[in-house]
């Protein structure tokens, strides 16, 4: 997500057969998942751009956390084919506020608009894939990190130009996943006054998002059920023939609201986590834990594996 990690709405693409559990009669068949974002999604593509040097051994296969991210649950789970554009540090657009990663900050990555123009520089995705896809959008808060002075409205209009820019190539189904309150990660440990900025920053891009989700909603006008908004998306794909606005399914899931649940103490005993503060690695990276089981961060940044592991449960209930 941050610092040096970028979380969250990569790309991935995705190709399988759904579970009857994760799609139910009369469901959608989807094949692809394709991410977009950050840290909290990137599952090597910043350990490949740095040849190797970023994140460090103690981290999992180039991922910024100790095991699989959340995709890879939600890919397994409902057997797509996954395709992943995240790049820990990326911003949501690198023209508005570059990203970086790296071990000094120094290494440049694409954010969310790039990597749309990366997926596409090749050749175009074929239509078929792009209607049995459904992209996601996972951007944790670099643009903050990189300029504490940007505008959440601001941050939240590149999504949607984004967004836009993913349904002029054709998707058709797209999730975005909302942000958490980035002043309770422990890198602000110590430091109420930053971390308060952090809070204020996010509340006010949660605000915007709620006006995106209605903006989206008016423009593209396909309804769907907030629970399981994808399962009714292929019936309503050309509903109307004659009709040439994009009909899009959009799906938003609220990590704040998981975050928060994992930290009820009847959730935190039941996971076995007893550490919500501190980050299983030092914020300098010099000491790793042995038990990061019990903690709710990885590092200064990033959840754990177990978290990980949660949220990709809860967004295949979504699909």
């Amino acid at each position: 997500m941050l610092l040096n990690i970028a979380s969250i709405v990569a790309v991935v693409l995705a190709a399988a057969t759904a579970t009857t559990e994760a799609r139910p009669s009369g469901g959608c068949h989807f094949d692809n998942l394709l991410v977009f974002g950050d840290s909290y999604s990137d599952v090597g593509n910043v350990y490949k751009l740095s040849k190797g040097a970023w994140p460090l051994k103690a981290y999992d296969h180039g991922r910024f956390t100790n095991g699989p991210v959340w995709s890879e649950h939600v890919a397994r789970h409902n057997h797509l084919k996954l395709k992943n554009y995240a790049y820990g540090g990326a911003t949501t657009d690198s023209k508005f506020v570059q990203g970086y990663s790296g071990a000094a900050s120094d290494l440049p990555v694409p954010g969310f608009i790039q990597q749309i123009d990366q997926l596409y520089s090749s050749k175009p995705i074929p239509q078929k894939d792009l209607a049995s896809s459904i992209f996601v959008v996972d951007f944790q808060g670099n643009d903050y990190f990189f300029n504490p002075s940007a505008s959440p409205v601001a941050v939240v209009q590149n999504i949607e130009n984004g967004i836009e820019k993913l349904v002029k190539l054709g998707a058709q189904n797209i999730l975005v996943v909302e942000n958490f309150d980035y002043g309770t990660i422990p890198y602000f440990n110590g430091n109420a006054t930053i971390a308060g900025a952090f809070s204020q920053a996010a509340t006010a891009q949660l605000v915007a998002y709620k006006d995106l989700e209605r903006r989206l909603a008016k423009k593209y006008g396909r309804p769907s059920d907030s629970k399981h908004p994808f399962r009714g998306a292929c019936s309503n794909n050309n509903s109307n023939k004659k009709d040439k606005k994009p009909k899009v399914t959009f799906g938003y899931y609220k990590l704040n609201d998981l975050l928060n649940h994992l930290r009820e103490p009847k959730v935190l005993k039941r996971l076995g986590i007893t550490d919500v503060v501190h980050g299983c690695v030092s914020n300098d990276y010099k000491t790793v834990c042995k038990d990061a089981g019990k903690h709710l961060f990885w590092d200064a940044f990033h959840p754990t594996a177990k978290v990980h592991k949660a949220l990709g449960d809860a967004i295949t209930e979504l699909i």
